[in-house]
């Protein structure tokens, strides 16, 4: 019997970066001088959404596609082979999807994850290929415009499709099922993204997202094909594992009421980002959550002072929030692992404010307090969230430096004080990982109980003892190049 190999030819490459996009080798790690703590954080990986659904669409619409994930960690001699492998004189179109860097990431982390992408950039310019960027760091691109043919900072679907095929065919979320292929290359375990809906019915001030404050009725996918599309990726790469990306999954209030009948005596493991408030507007949610399949989430609560809730828009305005808020974790106990999302600077807390917040969460919870510090833009091309659009009438200033002020409350100060309680709150035995986060282990080969019963830090320092990630990513790379 003969046995053909096909290579097929790829029309459409999109290069992105999982987890941050800052998965780095040895070798650039000595070379830029970085220091290694700084990317520990990135011992998992878990797939953003966007490239995939993109490549989804695509391939429905009969475009061959290839996306190349973990960009940052390949070498120079690997990128330049993806690229002469995939990016062919048949190629239609080259797109970028790189992460935004995380807040307050070293310069040198900075500078090595940039110097990558603009050689990946320029190698493919220099394929004379159209290029295209998207994602999240459009806003504010760190690839030089000299490598880029156009950038896009929305939804992608339509916008990417017109630009190789003449048809009025539209993306339409409600009745889509996001299947992923063969040569996305999904290892075995692995948790995958998966959306509910899009956009955000709120409108919080301090947040960047485009697409807040939309209709509750607006963008969101039938149940049903929610349904196939786990049912689908489950018999072809038997994934049960997933983190759903709306940016408040618990805002589809029907959809989890549909789910749940259908999801309950299932076997699939779910985290994704809830709100609180939410959960007590409609209290079945904290019984019918766990009972879906949610073992994990990410909880926004950003702060527990009430003159900072009504400010920025949380729908209880701090009224009875720490009742119902532990009222929640009672119910909850162990049968779920949140991530309780804190931030340090919005007006008028002071830093008094955050650590008898921070106390509050360990005495009356089992949620680990997650901090980060306000982040806001001084540039007028940037600004984008109402504290940004506004910064006067609330107060706030910004410095030569660009950072913010108002009151005597600094960015810089803040952010010291949020860097010095993540120390402390890491060495707390319910430093469990959570939300999207916890799932990237998942991906590192252990189970949930696993998971759940260890620490951040245990579990990083089995991956790193064990060089799993490595081993996991050079993995990808072989599947990449023998496809």
């Amino acid at each position: 019997m003969l046995i053909f190999s096909v290579n097929i030819v790829m029309k459409v490459v999109i290069f992105t970066s999982s987890a941050q996009g800052t998965h780095l080798n040895s070798h650039d790690i000595e070379k830029f001088k970085i220091e290694r703590r700084s990317t520990v954080k990135n011992t998992t990986f878990y797939r953003y959404l966007g490239p995939y659904q993109i490549a989804s669409w695509l391939r429905q619409n009969d475009v061959a596609v290839q996306v190349v994930d973990f960009v940052t960690y390949w070498n120079d001699t690997q990128i330049k082979k993806i690229v002469d492998k995939f990016v062919t004189k048949e190629c239609k179109l080259v797109c970028f999807s790189p992460f935004v860097f995380p807040f307050g990431a070293p310069e040198n982390l900075v500078e090595c994850v940039r110097s990558k992408w603009n050689l990946l950039a320029k190698i493919c310019k220099q394929k004379k290929v159209p290029t295209l960027l998207g994602g999240p760091s459009a806003y504010d691109p760190f690839i030089d415009k000299k490598y880029l043919d156009r950038v896009w900072k929305t939804y992608g679907e339509d916008y990417v499709l017109s630009l190789l095929k003449d048809t009025t065919k539209r993306f339409d979320i409600k009745n889509d099922v996001m299947k992923f292929a063969d040569n996305d290359f999904i290892f075995p375990g692995e948790s995958l993204p998966l959306e509910w809906s899009r956009g955000c019915v709120f409108k919080c001030k301090y947040c960047r997202y485009h697409n807040i404050g939309k209709n509750k009725h607006d963008h969101l996918k039938d149940p049903k094909k929610i349904l196939a599309t786990l049912e689908y990726n489950a018999e072809m790469f038997g994934t049960t594992n997933w983190t759903v990306t709306d940016d408040t999954l618990n805002a589809a209030r029907e959809t989890i009421k549909d789910l749940h009948k259908t999801l309950k005596d299932k076997n699939y493991n779910f985290a994704g980002y809830i709100r609180a408030d939410l959960m007590h507007r409609w209290s079945e949610q904290i019984h019918s959550l766990p009972e879906i399949g949610f073992v994990s989430a990410f909880m926004g609560l950003e702060s527990l002072h009430p003159a900072v809730l009504q400010l920025v828009g949380k729908g209880w305005g701090g009224k009875n929030y720490k009742t119902k808020l532990k009222e929640t974790a009672d119910n909850w106990g162990d049968a779920m692992v949140i991530s309780a999302g804190m931030i340090a600077g919005i007006p008028p807390e002071k830093q008094q404010d955050w650590e008898d917040s921070n106390q509050w969460l360990i005495d009356n919870t089992k949620f680990n307090p997650f901090w980060s510090c306000l982040h806001l833009h001084k540039k007028p091309e940037l600004r984008v969230s109402e504290f940004e659009l506004n910064a006067e009438k609330y107060g706030i200033e910004f410095d030569n430096h660009n950072k913010w002020r108002w009151n005597g409350a600094t960015q810089e100060n803040t952010n010291k004080w949020v860097k010095n309680i993540i120390k402390i709150n890491s060495t707390l035995e319910r430093n469990k990982p959570a939300g999207h986060y916890a799932f990237g282990f998942f991906n590192m080969g252990f189970d949930w109980k696993t998971i759940k019963d260890n620490t951040k830090n245990t579990l990083n320092f089995l991956i790193q003892r064990d060089n799993t990630l490595e081993s996991k990513l050079n993995d990808y790379y072989n599947r990449l190049m023998a496809y």
